[in-house]
């Protein structure tokens, strides 16, 4: 009870004291209800390409599925238990699952055990779990796919990683639309935003 009192005395002090550009964005991201307006604001239709990069449970999945129809939706998750949930509760939508992550490279780390917080970037001494991610570019370029119409990256703190290989192979140009849940566990998290 302490710790959720805290951390909202801390959240109020950025927004409304400090002015933090990041936590106004919160703010204002829970004024617009941007969960049922903003992150399902696109133009997509059942034969669009949908990537859910870092996928948890498959929420944003199936309200994708449920609201467009797409048929090509591309989830990625590297925690096993959450792609257990995940595989169980998208097994009715036509959903291509992947268990691993997206990165700039191919390899394996470990992952914290988290719940829907699980990271590789945070530095505790809570369990982790081994993981697998690939090269976001490289599984683009080896499956053939040509235009993403969305990209959704919530991977608490890797996605930098991706946009900046996105960026650096230039397939950021075959991409529509790219909604981002940014993370500040990252070094210079600020200046990699910008």
């Amino acid at each position: 009870m302490l710790k959720k009192v805290i951390g909202r005395l801390k959240r109020y002090y950025l927004a409304y004291i400090k002015r933090d550009p990041i936590m106004l964005d919160v703010v204002r991201w829970f004024s617009d209800d941007g969960d049922n307006t903003l992150l399902l604001d696109y133009p997509l239709t059942p034969e669009s390409v949908v990537f859910d990069v870092g996928a948890y449970h498959g929420e944003y999945s199936e309200r994708v599925f449920k609201k467009w129809g797409v048929k090509e939706i591309y989830a990625f998750e590297p925690h096993p238990n959450s792609l257990k949930t995940l595989q169980k509760r998208t097994a009715d939508i036509p959903l291509k699952i992947f268990p691993f992550g997206l990165s700039d490279t191919t390899t394996t780390f470990s992952l914290s055990d988290d719940a829907n917080a699980s990271s590789f970037m945070s530095g505790g001494e809570e369990d982790t779990i081994s993981c697998e991610v690939r090269n976001v570019s490289n599984f683009i370029t080896e499956t053939g796919i040509n235009q993403i119409d969305l990209l959704k990256l919530n991977i608490e703190g890797g996605e930098y990683a991706v946009l900046f290989s996105l960026i650096e192979s230039n397939l950021i140009s075959c991409i529509e639309n790219i909604v981002v849940q940014y993370h500040t566990c990252v070094p210079d998290y600020e200046e990699k935003r910008a």
